[in-house]
């Protein structure tokens, strides 16, 4: 629906997607050609104490973050991560039902989000989509050396050194990720992006030599060629307002 609906839509305005808010869906339909969304989930999801992460989420409410004294993401450099605040410490205070952690949480969230649709837009200038969105989806992909893990092996962190990950704390921390996908990809992402030339059949397969076709082919879609070009001419469209 979003691919029919786009091919249909001017190719000189701005496609608008009203309610999307998961970074999976933002990706592909970002590759479908869907320029804006407008979605609460990043502040919604916040206020759960779910925070967005390249790999997926942490959910901060949980116990085995009661001991966790990493940041949210040490790369990332929202108001909560740039200061070192731990997850422990959010997780405290939720319980304490502390509005300041909701708040620091969201502001995270925003960043992330913010974060991706400028790394989407860089990637479509550059010409290097499918490969931006091949990475994205190998970061939600629970490695299988994780996921045959036994779960009574998990330990919690023990307090680093300064704001980075100790080599013993980085281990726990990994092995405690909560991973969008334990396997590959879903089938409606996996044929949604083949549709415009993005292959990611190989991401999460225990045979990484099984995809049906190499990844570079995917940056010849003439989708993607109309995406680039359509920001091109509006950036040199005087009539056309930011």
């Amino acid at each position: 629906m979003v691919a029919q609906s786009c091919r249909m839509l001017p190719k000189d305005r701005p496609r608008y997607l009203m309610g999307v808010g998961f970074p999976v869906d933002i990706v592909v339909c970002v590759a479908l050609g869907v320029d804006m969304f407008d979605c609460v989930y990043p502040t919604r999801t916040g206020r759960f104490g779910q925070a967005l992460v390249p790999w997926g989420q942490v959910s901060l409410r949980l116990a085995a973050y009661a001991k966790d004294f990493l940041p949210i993401d040490s790369d990332c450099q929202c108001p909560a991560c740039s200061r070192c605040i731990p997850r422990a410490w959010f997780h405290a205070a939720l319980g304490g039902r502390q509005t300041n952690a909701v708040s620091l949480i969201s502001l995270h969230n925003l960043t992330y989000m913010l974060g991706l649709m400028r790394q989407l837009r860089e990637a479509i200038s550059s010409g290097q989509l499918p490969d931006v969105i091949r990475r994205f989806f190998s970061a939600r992909c629970r490695p299988s050396a994780i996921s045959s893990m036994d779960p009574s092996s998990i330990e919690m962190n023990q307090e680093p050194e300064g704001c980075g990950k100790s080599d013993e704390s980085a281990k726990v921390s990994e092995s405690k990720k909560e991973f969008d996908f334990d396997g590959p990809p879903p089938r409606w992402a996996v044929e949604a992006l083949a549709s415009v030339g993005v292959d990611i059949s190989d991401i999460g397969s225990p045979n990484p030599n099984s995809a049906s076709k190499d990844s570079a082919l995917a940056g010849n879609s003439p989708y993607l060629s109309h995406i680039k070009n359509s920001i091109e001419e509006k950036e040199n469209d005087s009539n056309y307002s930011n």
